[in-house]
């Protein structure tokens, strides 16, 4: 089911009935205003998040659904699955447009272009594929040879693609020729986790070997490795800074975070503090300050300059499987498997809401590009929406979008209400 819920009076708004089984992916759009969720009953539907209504269900792939996107007109969503096909569908009326056939196994992994034009999709049989939305039809494909890919990104600008899987190489490809413009050294195991730079130039790869390397995308050459701390633990999550200077590692059996300088390689310092392993990361808006979230039940807020704690968020009963800042940084969010959201003030540290719907551990948790709403996910099945407005913000909300009914004459007469009118 989807939900809906009032953050300040924390009383549930409305209700929908939405997925039967587990839900694999979710997207939001760029207002933040409609929200897509895929899953294992084989559906995918668009939301509403202002209104908590199921605005469109699309129907017609026979097996479970593992990834969706949504274009940034909203005009079109896309949907990969493991029946083999990726389809188009119109937002709209929730008509399958198109289904796209091509890949030879399950597919993991959709997402349009910056431009929307075009869309890839990564797949078990090795391939990427790139297909062109008004034509409908396969114009490459990126064959790697080498077994599932696992990730595949678009560069910001569009103009290339980086993929790793489970043949461990990290590759580069040439949208417009769709050749592999430059193969990455093989990591020892999988690639588990890629990151673009903010400007593109620059990538960075983790692997379930505890590797960690950053590359020049344009000429393929390693600019660094760093000897990450934990031996061969798997690499949980990777992140560039803001500025593009630094990433940030986690391990996923480690509870330490390493902040790396990428122009000398060093370890700039390690965030110690934890009792179990670091589950989430996340920048700042302003690259100033880290939050993490572990499985010793705490979230920690750290500065980057000096590597101290700087605040530690106390509540949550359970291991923290995600974190997410506000858009201004004023706030974050916090999902666990004590089966809360949390929301949380930065400055103070104090718990300013708790949404306690789910009836499992909460597994991913993200702010709207407004600030106004905070999608969840977990284990239950459910995709939850959560307004997280200041009360005055509730209250200009309410006074626009009110129903004021049309009053009788006897009412109008018990009430007192000018331009009273007689009863016949």
């Amino acid at each position: 089911m989807l939900a809906v819920w009032d953050s300040i009076s924390r009383q549930q708004l409305r209700i929908m009935q939405a997925h039967t089984g587990p839900i694999w992916s979710m997207a939001l759009s760029a207002d933040g205003h409609r929200a897509v969720s895929a899953s294992a009953d084989r559906t995918i539907r668009l939301w509403d998040v202002e209104q908590g209504q199921e605005l469109a269900r699309f129907e017609g792939h026979p097996d479970v659904v593992r990834g969706v996107a949504l274009s940034q007109d909203e005009r079109h969503l896309i949907s990969a699955s493991e029946d083999t096909t990726v389809r188009l569908w119109d937002t709209t009326n929730g008509a399958e447009l198109y289904t796209f056939v091509g890949h030879s196994g399950p597919v993991n992994h959709v997402q349009f272009s910056p431009d929307g034009r075009t869309f890839l999709s990564a797949g078990d049989d090795g391939t990427i594929r790139l297909w062109d939305v008004a034509q409908q039809r396969e114009i490459q494909q990126f064959d790697t040879q080498g077994g599932v890919v696992y990730s595949a990104i678009f560069s910001p600008d569009g103009r290339n693609i980086l993929s790793g899987g489970e043949d461990r190489i990290v590759r580069v490809w040439d949208v417009a020729s769709a050749e592999e413009v430059h193969r990455l050294p093989a990591h020892q195991l999988q690639v588990s986790a890629l990151a673009y730079s903010p400007d593109g130039q620059q990538a960075v790869s983790g692997s379930w070997y505890g590797e960690v390397r950053v590359w020049d995308v344009t000429s393929s050459d390693e600019v660094r490795r760093f000897d990450v701390p934990g031996g061969t633990d798997a690499i949980e999550s990777v992140a560039f800074s803001p500025d593009g200077r630094m990433v940030l590692t986690s391990l996923r059996d480690n509870a330490r975070i390493q902040l790396w300088d990428i122009a000398t390689g060093e370890l700039i310092r390690e965030f110690i503090g934890h009792t179990s392993a670091v589950n989430s990361l996340a920048f700042s808006p302003d690259g100033q300050t880290i939050l993490s979230g572990s499985g010793d039940t705490t979230v920690r807020l750290w500065d980057v300059a000096s590597g101290q704690e700087v605040r530690r968020f106390i509540g949550h009963t359970a291991s923290v499987k995600s974190v997410a800042f506000s858009p201004d940084g004023v706030h974050f969010v916090s999902g666990s498997v004590d089966r809360t959201v949390r929301l949380w003030e930065v400055a103070s540290g104090r718990e300013l809401r708790r949404f306690t719907a789910h009836t499992e551990e909460v597994r991913s948790v993200a702010f709207s590009p407004d600030g106004q709403t905070v999608l969840s996910s977990a284990a239950d099945q459910t995709i939850r929406l959560w307004r997280v407005d200041t009360l005055q913000g509730l209250v200009e909300w309410t006074l626009a979008n009110r129903y004021v009914p049309e009053l009788t004459c006897e009412q109008r007469l018990r009430y007192h209400i000018e331009e009273e009118c007689e009863t016949p």
